[in-house]
């Protein structure tokens, strides 16, 4: 902070710090995430006995931030694209009916 000619705190220039570490720290945890976890270990999410909660748990932990988005940015009209690396088919897509009369 600093006193300006007229008499007013000017916290401009803290702002401005404040938002580059904040962006700063954005940056990292994207790159974090984009890094695939536990990919060594056991694959639960190919295990249909354990619990569903565990096993999209460990296939959201395995995929990176570019998987995901690609899962969701699809291949072409109502189909996802595979995740070869994961073993994930493409999957088909449909509208469901515009709710009950």
């Amino acid at each position: 902070m600093a006193l300006t000619a007229n008499g007013s705190l000017s916290v401009k220039c803290t702002c401005v710090s404040i938002a580059f570490l904040l962006s700063g720290v954005v940056v990292l945890l994207i790159h974090a995430q984009s890094i695939p976890h536990d990919s060594a270990g056991p694959t639960v999410y190919k295990n249909s006995k354990a619990a569903v909660e565990q096993r999209v748990e460990d296939l959201l932990r395995r995929m990176t931030t570019e998987e995901k988005a690609v899962m969701l940015a699809g291949s072409g009209w109502m189909e996802t694209q595979p995740n070869e690396r994961l073993g994930i088919p493409s999957l088909k897509m449909a509208d469901g009916p515009l709710g009950t009369c």
